[in-house]
């Protein structure tokens, strides 16, 4: 599976969940750009070439409170998700809720 997410506001997290999809999940390959990304030209293939998509949704909240995300700001996690829909990858959303780890509500 790949999993797509903002650098910034969930690379900690997505590589815990690396860990842990790892420790539970048999013979799972899991994609991380940290560990694996050779060519940032290539994400639409990295995504093509997993069996599933998982994004991480982050954010933070602006001057005025508002909550803004992240992800949906992010020119690469959006030609991940794309790519995920052009080649009809299933896709799996995680929301972060935890406000000091780029937590946001979809209220």
């Amino acid at each position: 599976c790949f999993l797509s997410h903002v650098w910034a506001s969930g690379q900690d997290q997505a590589r815990s969940l690396k860990g842990l999809l790892q420790r539970y999940v048999k013979n799972i390959a899991v994609f991380l750009d940290v560990d694996n990304l050779e060519d940032l030209a290539r994400l639409e293939e990295y995504v093509s070439n997993s069996s599933a998509v998982i994004v991480f949704l982050t954010g933070h909240v602006d001057d005025e409170g508002v909550a803004v995300s992240d992800y949906m700001k992010s020119n690469n996690c959006l030609v991940e998700l794309r790519a995920a829909a052009a080649h009809a990858r299933p896709v799996i959303l995680l929301l972060e809720t935890d406000p000091t780890h780029g937590g946001v509500s979809l209220e």
